[in-house]
């Protein structure tokens, strides 16, 4: 179908067409430009894939934002007795003491956060996701110091610096601060939400340049 379709000058009064229906993402209005109706429609990425590793209380602070946004959560930790009897309908629950397996089975373009209660099993996993080349986001909960130790590890095991730098640490949005779980949780999914921002965004462009070449 045509991006555009010409009308006569009496269907300029089509510009409130729908704004709040059910079609709300379908907009008909007219173009000053082209002299004519634009049908506009609204590109929405798939959501947002979310693995977290770590059921403490930066955890469940998280998995509570989480259950409110357009993402599928996957939440793993081998201790079973920390999660709650009822999560969010968006989150799946993996009680494992192998997360390695986790982090092969995850789609790609996922976003992964590890928040452990164990350093040596945060390094591990860290391991195994640098192994990837299609993750969207790899957050390592932490200081600059921990980040810094990690980093003279992983070089140490011939990693190259180049894969390190994709980890996100600390994690959150820049300016959001504070060291309360729910404080992190906020910065973590603000995070987030920018990333689908911008995947949305990369999502339409394509659509407006091919409407624009005819």
């Amino acid at each position: 179908m045509a991006p555009w379709v010409r009308v006569s000058a009496l269907d300029a009064a089509a510009e409130d067409f729908s704004a709040t229906g059910p079609d709300a993402d379908r907009l008909l209005r007219p173009d000053p430009v082209l002299g004519c109706l634009t049908l506009r429609e609204a590109v929405r990425p798939d959501p947002l894939h979310v693995v977290i590793f770590g059921a403490g209380h930066v955890g469940q602070a998280l998995v509570h934002i989480l259950g409110t946004l357009p993402c599928q959560v996957t939440w793993v930790d081998a201790r079973d007795d920390l999660f709650p009897d009822v999560v969010p309908a968006n989150v799946s629950i993996e009680a494992t003491d192998t997360p390695e397996a986790v982090i092969d089975e995850a789609p790609p373009e996922s976003c992964f956060l590890i928040m452990t209660h164990d350093h040596a099993l945060d390094q591990r996993l860290c391991e195994q996701l640098l192994r990837r080349d299609d993750v969207a986001y790899f957050g390592l909960i932490g200081s600059q110091t921990k980040r810094r130790k990690f980093e003279h590890r992983f070089r140490a095991r011939g990693i190259a610096p180049e894969r390190v730098a994709r980890i996100v640490c600390p994690i959150g949005e820049p300016g959001i601060e504070g060291k309360q779980p729910a404080v992190i949780a906020v910065a973590v999914a603000a995070q987030l939400l920018r990333l689908r921002s911008e995947r949305e965004r990369q999502s339409a462009a394509p659509v407006r340049a091919e409407a624009h070449a005819h």
